[in-house]
């Protein structure tokens, strides 16, 4: 719901010789994460940490600007801090719950580069993510965990390394807040609650491919020249 009413803002990373060629058009990034995420008490809360995997996909429409979607999800090891929250609320009765949990997430957003021309280039990244924290129930299928579902606004920033014209590094740091307004079950959606706030930080490495970035004059011209 709150990805399909969404504006884009963000970004795509420069390289080395003609970046304005590169930029343009499709990139796969996969990444690895480390993530924290606070349930509930934002302000006082503590947050509870996990890895997972992440996927995104850009398109870049100029030298600058890269429009892109993600996805990810990681599994967190908790004390009981989400878990006390859902079951806290008087909407449903969800009997016993593991402490370990999973939170997915996907976003549309933009990427904005900085220094466009440069071998490193340093970015800046705003996103609208959507966010669900699922929970284990004992003896359900999976489809049927209750999960908490909301949205929010994640900002971050990071840097590419370029390796080649098609392949680069990148690491970033996101930060996202927002509220879960629904929770799921097997049989009923419940919004009439207070909505539950949440946060979470991010730090992620990942590797860029531009499979169909062109090469530059510069480039070409050197090879020719290496022939003769």
């Amino acid at each position: 719901m709150l990805l399909a009413r969404t504006p884009f803002l963000l970004l795509a990373v420069a390289l080395a010789a003609s970046p304005a060629l590169a930029q343009r058009g499709f990139s796969f990034t996969p990444h690895v994460y480390g993530t924290g995420i606070i349930v509930g008490d934002v302000d006082d809360g503590e947050a509870e940490e996990g890895g997972g995997l992440g996927f995104r996909a850009g398109l870049g429409v100029s030298k600058t600007v890269t429009l892109y979607l993600s996805g990810g999800g990681a599994r967190i090891d908790s004390d009981g801090g989400a878990t006390g929250v859902v079951r806290d609320l008087e909407v449903a009765d969800l009997g016993r719950l593991d402490d370990t949990y999973t939170v997915a997430s996907g976003g549309i957003g933009a990427q904005f580069n900085l220094l466009p021309s440069g071998v490193v280039n340093p970015f800046l990244r705003t996103e609208l993510t959507g966010t669900q924290v699922i929970f284990d129930a004992p003896g359900t299928d999976d489809r049927d965990d209750p999960r908490l579902v909301g949205g929010g606004l994640t900002l971050g920033v990071g840097a590419e390394v370029r390796l080649s014209r098609k392949l680069a590094i990148e690491a970033a740091l996101h930060a996202t807040g927002g509220r879960f307004d629904e929770l799921q079950t097997r049989d009923v959606d419940y919004r009439n609650f207070e909505d539950v706030e949440f946060g979470s930080g991010q730090v992620e490495v990942g590797l860029t491919w531009r499979p169909w970035a062109k090469s530059s004059h510069r480039d070409r011209d050197r090879r020719r020249n290496r022939r003769h």
